[in-house]
């Protein structure tokens, strides 16, 4: 009687898992940029008011002699608006102030209210929500109440009541702004903290019920033994 040939046996076929190299900081932040299109587009635009500020002598002169360049230089007391022509692309405004020349070098004084007016909320924010975070109790109570009445009015407008208060003046409006601007990240580190503190508890209170629960195994044993 003839036997049945062997069936050859299949292997299963090995599926290697294919290993992504893992990008660097740069690349990863380039990747994430371009499933974006409006983050590329607002990064355009902030490297363009870089540009502009930076070149800024170069894109709008100052006139010769002009001991202050932030303050925008005007031909006549005339007190009509003017539009754009020949030496002002933009117009001028009454008493024929050249608005290019303010647009141009109106970049640099933004940027620098606006660095400036992040890194004093910055640091006030981390000094009072870290200290409130860190301590809890009273302390945490005291700070949150504060930064309550600064969160419950508008930011512009009570910058601009502030400015009132305090009078004119670029140092005056850095003031106003960093006062109402440092809440945020108060409010943001401090509950960053209490969520640290919270899970380092929950962390503890597990080891602490794994180690009671050993323990009272191993009582159970030495009892049954």
């Amino acid at each position: 009687m003839n036997e049945a040939p062997p069936v050859p046996r299949v292997l299963p076929e090995l599926r290697i898992p294919r290993v992504i190299p893992k990008q660097s900081g740069l690349g990863e932040l380039l990747r994430r940029l371009r499933r974006n299109p409006l983050s590329v587009a607002g990064l355009g635009i902030i490297v363009f008011f870089v540009l502009v500020a930076l070149l800024a002598p170069v894109l709008a002169p100052p006139p010769q002699g002009w001991r202050d360049p932030y303050k925008i230089p005007n031909e006549s007391f005339a007190p009509d608006p003017r539009p754009p022509r020949p030496g002002h692309p933009f117009g001028t405004t009454s008493e024929q102030y050249d608005l290019y020349y303010g647009v141009v070098w109106g970049t640099r004084t933004a940027f620098r209210v606006s660095l400036t007016v992040i890194a004093i909320s910055i640091a006030v924010g981390l000094v009072i929500g870290g200290f409130a975070g860190y301590r809890g109790g009273w302390v945490d109570e005291v700070f949150m109440r504060v930064t309550d009445v600064f969160l419950a009015f508008p930011g512009l407008i009570l910058a601009v009541v502030i400015v009132a208060v305090l009078g004119k003046g670029l140092d005056k409006v850095l003031i106003a702004l960093s006062l109402v601007s440092w809440p945020t990240y108060a409010r943001l580190l401090r509950g960053e903290i209490l969520s640290v503190r919270q899970r380092d508890a929950g962390v503890g209170t597990s080891q602490a019920d794994e180690g009671v629960h050993q323990w009272a195994s191993r009582c159970i044993s030495a009892r049954a033994d």
